[in-house]
């Protein structure tokens, strides 16, 4: 059971990691980008993260 809890982790960090690097291309490339830059987007997200 150890072995396949440790599988779930590791799925579950590709998975994260995955989804930063969708957010990363589309808020520094294309249409995204032009209206919502990464860094203003980093921004409002720390800045909703203080307000929780």
């Amino acid at each position: 059971m150890n072995d396949i809890s440790q599988a779930v982790e590791l799925f579950e960090n590709l998975s994260n990691h995955r989804h930063s690097d969708i957010l990363n291309q589309r808020h520094t490339n294309g249409k995204i980008a032009e209206i919502l830059p990464m860094q203003e987007f980093i921004e409002a997200d720390f800045f909703l993260f203080l307000l929780s």
